[in-house]
């Protein structure tokens, strides 16, 4: 994925990932770019590793 769909995920992630914490919901991300990992957003460093995860390029091959 790149370009302008790559840019609207990234947007509704950290929107939803902000969203979940407002109100006190879990969050979990989970990429299959390349494999299959799973981010878990709590704890107080969860900015910072979403913020990581957003920096990072999704071009495993799955394109539309």
């Amino acid at each position: 994925m790149s370009g302008d769909p790559e840019l609207i995920a990234k947007a509704l992630t950290l929107f939803l990932a902000v969203r979940a914490k407002r109100v006190k919901r879990a969050c979990y991300l989970v990429n299959f770019s390349e494999g299959t990992t799973a981010l878990d957003l709590s704890g107080v460093d969860w900015m910072a590793r979403l913020n990581k995860f957003l920096t990072s390029s999704f071009s495993g091959g799955w394109e539309s």
